[in-house]
């Protein structure tokens, strides 16, 4: 299912350079939002509890991939848009602070009202 993102290299791991340039952050930002180390990135190595922690934000991913038609500017501008509905909060901030099932309950929303079309 995430493996339709073009975050993953050819050996079907996800590639931490892809994925900054998918979500628009730096190295940095992104250990902060998977809670990882600067050098599980350096390395570009992903383990079990790597992958678990990066579950929730491909799954995020994967839905605004399909409700922007893979569109990686609007998926982009979409997590960095303050959001009247999360007092004025990024998508991306509610992610930081672990209150990504907000962000996951509003997408799934989206795409089955698309998909009941309504």
């Amino acid at each position: 299912m995430f493996n339709l993102l073009p975050v993953y290299n050819e050996d079907g791991d996800f590639d931490f350079k892809k994925l900054t340039d998918m979500v628009g952050v730096t190295d940095k930002e992104l250990t902060k939002i998977l809670k990882i180390s600067e050098s599980t990135i350096k390395r570009n190595k992903t383990s079990l509890q790597t992958r678990m922690k990066s579950r929730n934000l491909l799954y995020i991913l994967n839905l605004l991939s399909k409700i922007t038609h893979n569109d990686k500017a609007k998926i982009k501008s979409w997590l960095h848009e303050p959001r009247p509905e999360w007092n004025g909060l990024t998508p991306l901030s509610l992610v930081n602070l672990g209150k990504e099932q907000g962000v996951i309950e509003y997408l799934n929303e989206i795409v089955n009202d698309d998909l009941m079309g309504t």
